[in-house]
């Protein structure tokens, strides 16, 4: 039987030197996996008071009713609305 290593031109030992840096770089990318994971474990998050307030649902119902009928119908989206919000673009732009 021909010898496998002769078809690739690599040695029986540079397989297993290459293996070897193969399961070194696994190891590798499992210690950064782990690293993350511990990373993410860690954080964590702070509300401000303004915000706590404003997520308990402080909510102006009768606007949102309107938006929300608006939309359904068809009718927010405005030519007045429209060039309103390109004007407040166009002005933040110029100032830099």
């Amino acid at each position: 039987m021909a010898d496998i290593s002769s078809i690739s031109g690599a040695s029986e030992g540079s397989f297993r030197a290459s293996a070897a840096q193969r399961a070194v770089a696994d190891s590798k990318d499992v210690g950064r996996v782990e690293s993350a994971r511990r990373q993410r474990e860690a954080d964590s998050v702070s509300l401000s008071e303004a915000a706590r307030s404003a997520a308990k649902g402080d909510v102006r119902t009768d606007l949102t009713s309107r938006v929300r009928a608006e939309l359904d119908a068809g009718t927010y989206v405005t030519q007045e609305k429209l060039d309103a919000a390109v004007e407040k673009l166009v002005d933040r732009i110029l100032q830099g």
